[in-house]
């Protein structure tokens, strides 16, 4: 069991990424939003169950100014 970076994206209308990482094998993912080496939100402890699901909110999260 490790975590793993699933999905990572750049951020469409600010400099960074979004990455998705979790543990494959138990099914969990979380989503982070990093810029310049910092993390600007993290979803924390949610627990998604999809990875897909994640980047989706990881994005809106972004979209709606989470910083």
């Amino acid at each position: 069991m490790s975590i793993e970076i699933i999905y990572r994206v750049e951020r469409p209308f600010a400099e960074g990424t979004i990455e998705v990482y979790g543990e494959s094998d138990m099914g969990w993912y979380e989503w982070r939003i990093l810029s310049r080496g910092e993390i600007l939100a993290d979803s924390g402890n949610a627990g998604y169950g999809s990875a897909t699901i994640a980047l989706r909110d990881g994005i809106n999260a972004d979209l709606e100014g989470t910083e």
